[in-house]
């Protein structure tokens, strides 16, 4: 699992790897949603759906209202508006007539939508049967017209009078402004004398030149709102199923809707794919653990060998068996770390090799074992040293007593003969194994004690490989205090279960404590990751340390086969055969 804090930039093959990595979260939305799509499908309610299209057109009545009045009481031909006057409570009540429906029924369920583009209303409504879809999207379609039709005849006839009390109100004004004029005219026919008549002639001339323009004015007024009444009642008559029509009736569908199980299988099987494709890689971002040898090297550090998962049953045999007494992959794995291991130590003296991880339960002892099992092949003395003294194991793998052990040799100056196990079988007795012994009170300051480090040199300088299986690094500081006096560290992890983070935690405590990284071991790698081509760095490329380094700071002074202490062939090497 990669991410940004690895400096590392992800390319489709890390894509690949994280898919197959998580394939469970990919599957799981491939089979789930298909499932349900298929559900959803067969077990829905037959419903089959049909459209009746309505054309709006303006008549010319509403075409003279329009032209007359602007004022909000005047229909307007939005399309917004004929939709709320589709909808409204009156078209609900005329459909439920012309359906049968009684007032408690539930109407056809349906929409009502304009097409943006054209002055057109959809009526879609759905149904239990073919012909009760096209009937509900028909009846409303034919009530809307009838109440667009009764709309405009409305607003004319509304017109109409509004005109007519225009009319009324002018003739009224037009009759106050002459009454001073009428009344000097009725005066001037009634007048006897040529004095008079002239005199009252002279009154109705001004009279009338005073009031003419404001007069002719009325007169035009009460004029044009005489055509428009006869305007609009001509219209009227000629505007009867003007305003709208069904231009496409609905007909009873074919097949219902909603039920196409192939399309809706082909839907959920895309999505399902997106889906798991999305949560997998989330999942894997998200994922700490080192699942891939690639993961490891992606942090900077060499990878020694890559040991398959194995189930319970098949791991106690193993270890009953002495691991690597009959060919196994498990026994293959751990030959090939060896090879990595020796040829990581070309010009170099690794003869003490320290073997951790970062916690518990990663694989440390049985990857001691095997490695000691595997170095002993080649017929040359090999040494394993249970430095666990929290949880010792080497005892229970070759079946022995735990007591006496090295810490009882060392504190009772036991001979090593006395507690070393002869391994089996009889090919294998290269190999001797020192069990932990009787827990010190604080096993950290006595494996830090001068008497276990010379315990170290002695038995690295007596033995072509000692093997040194110590408690995790991280939980406790035991692991630490030996570190400097081997010649290289192995660290264990195991696959899915150890994080980033405490694989970084781990090698930095051995570079703190003066150890030096030969490489890391993955255990319990499943099938699919288990992939690794073996392509061994230099130091540039992976982080390893120098064989012999941190054993050299520890040894200073050491003779010419890189170990203090006695020459070949003395009192250990007697002890051990």
């Amino acid at each position: 699992m990669t991410s940004g804090s690895d400096n590392e930039d992800l390319d489709l093959l890390d894509y690949v790897r994280a898919l197959r990595r998580r394939w469970p979260w990919v599957v799981a939305p491939l089979i789930l949603l298909p499932l349900l799509a298929a559900w959803y499908s067969t077990s829905r309610p037959v419903t089959y759906e049909a459209t009746a299209r309505v054309l709006l057109a303006g008549s010319a009545a509403q075409d003279v209202v329009d032209e007359r009045f602007e004022n909000a009481n005047v229909r307007s031909r939005d399309l917004a508006n004929q939709i709320n006057l589709a909808e409204s409570d009156r078209a609900a009540t005329a459909v439920r007539e012309r359906l049968g429906l009684a007032p408690t029924d539930p109407l056809p369920d349906g929409s009502i939508d304009a097409k943006s583009d054209s002055d057109v209303l959809e009526f879609t409504f759905r149904g239990d049967t073919p012909e009760d879809a096209a009937a509900a999207a028909n009846a409303w379609a034919d009530v809307f017209v009838a109440l667009n039709e009764q709309e405009v005849l409305g607003s004319i006839t509304e017109a109409v009078e509004r005109l007519r009390g225009q009319v009324d109100q002018l003739r009224s004004e037009r009759d106050a402004l002459t009454a001073d004029l009428r009344v000097l005219e009725q005066r001037l026919a009634a007048a006897t004398t040529e004095e008079a008549r002239t005199d009252l002639q002279a009154q109705v001339n001004r009279e009338a030149g005073a009031i003419s323009g404001e007069l002719n004015l009325l007169d035009v007024q009460i004029e044009a709102n005489i055509q428009g009444v006869t305007q609009l009642q001509l219209a009227s008559d000629l505007s009867s199923g003007e305003t709208a029509w069904v231009f496409q009736t609905a007909v009873p569908p074919m097949s219902p809707i909603g039920r196409s199980l192939v399309r809706n299988l082909l839907m959920a099987v895309v999505l399902g794919g997106i889906v798991g494709a999305a949560l997998a890689l989330v999942r894997d971002q998200l994922d700490q653990s080192l699942t891939d040898p690639d993961d490891v090297e992606k942090l900077g550090f060499a990878v020694l060998g890559v040991v398959p998962n194995v189930g319970r049953a098949e791991r106690r045999d193993l270890e009953a068996a002495g691991l690597l007494a009959a060919p196994s992959k498990v026994s293959d794995a751990y030959q090939k770390v060896r090879s990595a291991l020796q040829f990581v130590a070309i010009g170099n003296e690794a003869r003490c090799i320290l073997v951790t991880s970062p916690n518990a339960g990663e694989g440390k002892t049985t990857t001691a074992v095997s490695l000691a099992l595997a170095f002993s092949g080649v017929d040359r003395r090999v040494v394993l040293v249970d430095a666990d003294f929290r949880r010792p194991r080497i005892h229970a793998v070759f079946r022995t007593d735990l007591v006496p052990g090295v810490s009882d040799a060392l504190v009772n100056d036991l001979p090593l003969q006395r507690i070393a196990v002869a391994t089996s079988p009889a090919e294998r007795a290269s190999l001797a194994a020192l069990p932990a012994g009787t827990e010190p009170p604080n096993p950290t300051a006595f494996l830090a004690s001068p008497l276990y480090a010379d315990f170290i040199d002695q038995i690295a300088s007596e033995s072509y490989i000692s093997v040194v299986d110590a408690p995790p690094i991280l939980p406790v500081a035991d692991a630490t205090s030996l570190c400097p006096l081997v010649d290289g560290v192995v660290i264990v992890i195991e696959s899915g279960a150890t994080s980033r983070d405490d694989l970084r935690a781990a090698v930095d405590s051995v570079e703190r404590a003066g150890g030096a990284l030969l490489g890391v071991v993955v255990t319990k790698v499943k099938s699919r990751a288990r992939r690794y081509r073996y392509g061994y760095g230099s130091a540039s490329d992976r982080r390893t340390g120098s064989p012999g380094s941190g054993g050299d700071r520890a040894r200073a002074g050491a003779g010419e086969n890189g170990h203090a202490g006695r020459p070949a062939g003395s009192a250990v090497g007697e002890r051990l055969h």
